[in-house]
Parts: C-alpha cells; structure tokens; sequence
C-alpha cells in the first residue's frame, strides 16, 4: 500500500564529511594506509595492543571503498602491517640452528629487509 501523497518522505543526503577520504592528496592517502597497517602490526604478540585492531581497520576500510586506487592503498596497508608484525623473523638469524646454510641466511635476510 503507498503511503497518502500528502507524506514527504525525507531524501538523506551525504554529510560533508563522507567525502573526507577523497579530498586528500594521494601521498596523504597512502600515508594514512600505512599508518592504519603500522597501528594494525602492533596489535599482535609483541605489542599486544588488541584495541588498535579495530582502530586501524576503519581507514583501510574508507581508503578501499572510496580512494581512486584502492589495490596501491590495500598494498601499503599491507607493507605497514606486515613489516611490522613479521620484524620478529630478523632475530633468528643465525639460522645455522635450523640447518639453512650460512649462505642461504644472506640472501633471507636481504628478502626480509
């Protein structure tokens, strides 16, 4: 049943604000997803800061919805977290212990850095 043709039915529009994420610069973009991923890797073990997990992902969220370039974006998110999550993989060299060769340990630690 239609509502009575005298009933207005209100038209939302955007806040100003919806289109926050768009009105940056790129660099300033990419910085923001770096720093979201950055405040994403100190979520786990080492840092245990649990309650950034949510904070961080809001950006990545906003930059990948509505950036222009949402993969260069999702990628420096990803470089900023995993960079940061994974640095405990540095403190096991030597790997001597694990039966890596010495050579091959070099060439894995200038992959990981």
């Amino acid at each position: 049943m239609p509502p009575p043709a005298d009933s207005q039915v209100p038209i939302l529009k955007p806040s100003p604000t919806a289109d926050f994420a768009l009105s940056l610069s790129r660099p300033t973009l990419l910085l923001l997803a770096f720093g979201s991923g950055v405040g994403m890797g100190l979520a786990p073990a080492p840092g245990n800061a649990w309650f950034l997990a949510w904070v961080a992902l809001a950006p990545l969220w906003i930059l990948v919805c509505r950036s222009a370039t949402p993969l260069l974006a999702a990628l420096v998110w990803g470089i900023g977290y995993h960079g940061l999550a994974l640095s405990w993989i540095r403190d096991l060299h030597p790997l001597t212990w694990m039966g890596v060769p010495w050579l091959a340990q070099g060439s894995l630690q200038i992959a990981l850095l």
